[in-house]
């Protein structure tokens, strides 16, 4: 199983957008071709795809990082429909973990997955249960924050009912203990990528929940992924019924 870093635009990067991507996702969690062409240009954005016999994706990855703040954003993982279950993902997300975490010198590996409280699964889009379960396999854990994504582009909706995961972090990014990732350097990526997307951090009930649960001095907890009523949950009126309490 070869794994391929797709460098530039080209036929390679609109199939992986087209035939991997725009099945796996709804529209408002997914940016458009052209910001990902943008991104790679910038050598901000990283994919990589593994190719099958006639050259085209089988399952893809495309990574976002934050030079400011150190840390990587694992922005989406998938594999083309019909092709799950065949060691993709997994072979994909360890080259984040180790090729991209070590190119960018990244402090923290974090990715967006659907709180399985929050979205039902689908043929196309997959089962938010299994997804958790296979990033807790990889040592994925889940920040105890009412988490969203924000609107990616104007016209577009936020997508609420997200977690927020660790897949990785080094000792710059850990808090007090090791089961706590520190608050600075997230609250400085989370308020960058919400005044790209949406121009500003926002004070709304849920942008204010999710901002009040980076009060934590020590750090924000770190919780089993595998153990999602245990997560908060955000909706757009603030966190949701599973949610509790921030500490102060």
């Amino acid at each position: 199983m070869q794994i391929m870093d797709v460098m530039e635009s080209g036929p390679v990067l609109d199939a992986v957008y087209l035939d991997v991507l725009m099945p796996s996702f709804p529209a408002d969690e997914l940016v458009t071709l052209e910001s990902l062409r943008e991104g790679i240009a910038s050598g901000d954005t990283s994919v990589a795809t593994i190719l099958d016999a006639a050259g085209a994706p089988l399952a893809a990855a495309v990574g976002d990082w934050s030079p400011g703040t150190g840390i990587l954003l694992l922005s989406y993982l998938a594999v083309r429909p019909g092709q799950r279950g065949g060691g993709y993902g997994a072979a994909l997300l360890h080259h984040a973990q180790r090729e991209w975490v070590d190119r960018y010198g990244a402090s923290a590996l974090l990715a967006e997955v659907e709180h399985p409280a929050g979205h039902e699964g689908s043929q196309g889009y997959g089962d938010p249960v299994a997804r958790v379960r296979f990033y807790a396999r990889y040592g994925g854990r889940a920040l105890d924050l009412p988490y969203f994504q924000p609107a990616l582009q104007p016209g577009g909706q936020r997508v609420y009912g997200l977690i927020l995961a660790v897949l990785g972090m080094d000792a710059a990014a850990t808090g007090a203990g090791p089961d706590l990732m520190a608050v600075e350097p997230l609250r400085r990526f989370l308020t960058e990528y919400f005044e790209t997307t949406e121009g500003c951090a926002g004070a709304d009930p849920a942008a204010a929940a999710l901002w009040h649960g980076l009060a934590r001095p020590d750090g924000v907890p770190l919780l089993p992924l595998d153990e999602p009523e245990r997560i908060p949950l955000s909706t757009k009126d603030g966190p949701g019924p599973q949610a509790h309490p921030a500490a102060g």
